[in-house]
């Protein structure tokens, strides 16, 4: 576009063209994303094949999204093939009978939100279960294991409790005692607050544990907590205190 600095007059001729236009951006405006290179591969998931369950461990890696599509283009969902890779690895049969005979203690956080279904809860409570009748918890031998567990879920409308977590059993050395609390467990089914049942552990772990002990707090989860910071905040100061977290 030119400006007219002044107007014809007394018969002049009118201004030559003051506009013109160009055709721009002529390329289509639907373009896929473009993928990276394919990132490291991680580490086995877990160290051998569960017996009876023919299930081994899983190494993965992934390609991230280096330019996000644009317009009606495409782009692969992160658990596509063209995204994520995985092979199988440690496909050894885990060994039987194994005990656990060490100064340490175990708490066991047990998810009870809603999308775990009442079939994953069972699960977790079966796993609890089997995990405490492999240790060793004679407290009159020189090398023995304690038990904690607690159950946590989404909303402060459980068990007519005022708080989203309850703690099922205090470190003990009852087995027995243990299990039958696990076994009257019942599925709440609600939401999670996976930050909130880290800062209990870390209050029952600082409340009744002694430095002399390695504590270890399993923390059983069917995926992605409600609040990424808050976990991640707790869970630094879980491993301040002292404990190995394990998820």
């Amino acid at each position: 576009v030119r400006p007219v600095l002044m107007q014809s007059q007394n018969g002049g001729l009118p201004c030559s063209e003051i506009q013109q236009t160009q055709a721009c951006n002529v390329q289509g405006c639907d373009k896929d994303c473009q993928l990276g290179d394919w990132g490291p591969w991680t580490g086995c998931s877990r160290a051998c094949r569960f017996v009876g369950t023919g299930k081994g461990g899983l190494n993965t890696r992934k390609r991230k999204v280096t330019h996000p599509a644009t317009g009606s283009g495409r782009c692969p969902t992160p658990t596509s093939k063209a995204r994520l890779n995985m092979v199988e690895c440690n496909m050894n049969e885990c060994p039987a009978g194994v005990r656990c005979a060490s100064n340490v203690d175990v708490m066991v956080l047990i998810d009870g939100s809603g999308s775990v279904k009442q079939r994953g809860f069972d699960l977790q409570k079966q796993f609890a279960k089997q995990l405490i009748t492999q240790m060793e918890m004679d407290a009159n031998r020189t090398r023995h294991a304690r038990v904690a567990v607690i159950s946590y879920t989404g909303y402060p409308k459980w068990y007519n409790a005022s708080s989203p977590v309850q703690i099922v059993q205090g470190f003990t050395n009852d087995k027995a005692g243990t299990i039958a609390k696990i076994d009257k467990l019942e599925w709440p089914g609600i939401g999670t607050m996976t930050e909130r049942a880290l800062l209990v552990a870390k209050s029952v772990m600082e409340a009744q544990t002694k430095k002399t002990r390695q504590t270890v707090v399993l923390l059983l989860t069917d995926g992605k907590p409600r609040n990424s910071r808050k976990v991640e905040h707790a869970a630094r100061a879980l491993r301040a205190g002292g404990a190995r977290l394990v998820v």
